[in-house]
């Protein structure tokens, strides 16, 4: 078991905890509890024992249900349930993952608070229960996966989400929909057919009223306007432990945004740089500064310009020549590098490659644009 990552350690502002407070006690309800329980007989799990983790808004909420799991389920004063924080030590929590997988333990569900989004590997997990609102697509990815862990024998794993009415329901769709392009009509179609074309053994089910929630809040949402792309931003960043977030990070993620989405929506960021300075202008305003500097300007739009890369050739030479000393590497270095990534090296293709990247072919328009980058 990995220790937990620093997204776990994040305090949410104090509007969103009373935010999540305010939907955690309209989640503390005796009716909904017998309807969650109703539901997951209906559906069923795979193999003998109930295995499941719960995710819950808040550690009151957590604490809840694992009462009134107890309180319905247990049997022989047998505990069925058990509720863990970040409060609990990592050997409290290591001590009930190994009961809830023993066959033999009485234990079947957690109900957790953040702790188990990532770092934990329980693969027979055979249950998971959203019992949370997220505004995050990735989180929402990060909570499917517990159960997604492959074991010998393990033919399903049952994912029940009973957040309903949610102003950001939509998410679903876009982390099922697995794409990091977010076409309205394209993910209105997935809705609309159940997402018919996930790999051959998984079924969604949404009721009526899910189903039509989801597609208003689809056709209403405005995924091209800077709010969004604000919210999708600071979302993310939250999801990288309150970094700014690299490129790369973007890549690690399932379910993040394309970040070049940030730079399509307006013809003021041209770069991801761009974005980034502007948006954290009061919290990082060294950004701005050197984002002042129109040499880097240039090279940050050259880079975006020409990645990705449309020939191997062009990311070896930029990736041999960045980590060269003063930046400089001769076609012999750059040849011996490529000879790791590609079966046949011609220097020829290399020399090429080379005269594109600095701008030989550009026409009057594209010089003068990049004059101070080439």
């Amino acid at each position: 078991m990995r220790k937990e990552s620093t997204i776990q350690k994040l305090r949410p502002s104090q509007e969103q905890a009373n935010i999540i407070e305010e939907i955690a006690n309209m989640l503390m309800v005796n009716r909904r509890v017998d309807y969650i329980i109703e539901r997951m007989n209906f559906y069923g799990h795979d193999g003998e024992k109930t295995k499941a983790l719960g995710f819950c808004a808040t550690v009151k909420h957590a604490k809840y249900m694992a009462e009134e799991f107890n309180k319905r389920l247990s049997k022989n004063n047998g505990q069925v349930a058990v509720a863990l924080s970040g409060d609990d030590s990592v050997e409290v929590r290591e001590k009930y993952a190994r009961l809830l997988e023993d066959d033999n333990s009485p234990l079947q569900y957690i109900f957790s608070v953040d702790i188990f989004n990532e770092g934990i590997d329980i693969p027979s997990v055979n249950t998971v229960l959203l019992l949370r609102p997220t505004d995050s697509s990735i989180i929402f990815i990060q909570q499917l996966g517990r159960g997604l862990r492959k074991l010998g024998g393990k033919e399903f794993v049952t994912v029940l989400d009973f957040i309903g009415n949610y102003k950001k329901s939509f998410l679903m769709a876009i982390a099922l929909n697995g794409k990091q392009d977010y076409d309205r009509d394209s993910l209105k179609l997935e809705v609309a057919n159940d997402f018919a074309d996930l790999p051959n053994g998984t079924y969604i089910h949404m009721d009526k009223i899910t189903k039509e929630q989801i597609l208003r809040q689809l056709e209403n949402e405005k995924f091209m306007s800077l709010k969004y792309m604000k919210e999708s931003y600071f979302s993310f960043k939250h999801v990288c432990g309150g970094k700014v977030p690299f490129l790369v990070d973007y890549l690690k993620h399932d379910g993040s945004i394309d970040p070049v989405r940030f730079t399509v929506f307006s013809p003021n960021y041209k770069t991801y740089f761009d974005f980034a300075a502007y948006i954290e202008k009061e919290s990082h305003p060294e950004f701005s500064l050197i984002n002042e500097d129109e040499s880097f300007r240039q090279i940050m739009q050259l880079l975006s310009f020409y990645l990705p890369a449309r020939r191997a050739e062009e990311w070896i030479i930029a990736e041999t020549i960045f980590n060269s000393e003063n930046y400089i590497a001769s076609v012999d270095e750059i040849a011996e590098k490529a000879r790791k990534y590609l079966s046949f090296v011609n220097k020829t293709s290399i020399v090429h490659a080379c005269q594109t990247l600095r701008g030989t072919y550009f026409d009057t328009s594209e010089k003068t644009r990049y004059e101070k980058a080439i």
